[in-house]
């Protein structure tokens, strides 16, 4: 929901296939792939990803849809 912290932990592995609302943070530990037969779009105030994986498309798999990653706020 808008506003959450969301957080993937180390070992989790999640598929992105929806437009995301605002979230406060997406913290990823484990690993999130984007769905390659998406649009996907993601809204944060803060991504981090610490050690885990955060991918869209690869050289041998490109990502071909419209993937948006916007962050918000004021710095």
């Amino acid at each position: 929901m808008e506003g959450d912290l969301v957080w993937v932990p180390q070992g989790q592995v999640i598929m992105l296939d929806v437009f995301t609302p605002v979230l406060t943070a997406l913290i990823i530990e484990g690993s999130v792939y984007v769905d390659t037969e998406k649009d996907v779009s993601v809204d944060a105030t803060y991504i981090f990803v610490m050690g885990g994986v955060f991918q869209i498309g690869t050289a041998d798999q490109p990502y071909e849809r419209n993937a948006t990653i916007t962050l918000h706020g004021d710095r």
